[in-house]
């Protein structure tokens, strides 16, 4: 499982990949606390969703393939990003 936060301390969103499942889930927080309730789809069912293409999941396995391991300049290993 691997999560990312978008945000601060006191507002923000925030993913979760699971592998074994192939799924995503989006949740969120304002206010320091209140949390706002999440969903999981599978990453098909998303793409479905929001219209991405084989096409476009193609040139994006393409852009992965090329990119060194460790991900680009700047990218964080996980937790909370803003």
């Amino acid at each position: 499982m691997r999560q990312v936060e978008l945000g601060d301390p006191s507002s923000g969103i925030g993913m979760q990949f699971t592998r074994s499942r192939l799924a995503l889930s989006v949740f969120g927080w304002y206010d320091h606390y209140v949390g706002i309730q999440g969903h999981e789809k599978t990453l098909a069912e998303w793409c479905r969703l929001l219209e991405i293409s084989a096409a476009d999941l193609r040139k994006v396995a393409k852009q992965l393939e090329e990119q060194p391991p460790g991900g680009p300049p700047g990218a964080s290993s996980g937790g909370r990003m803003g």
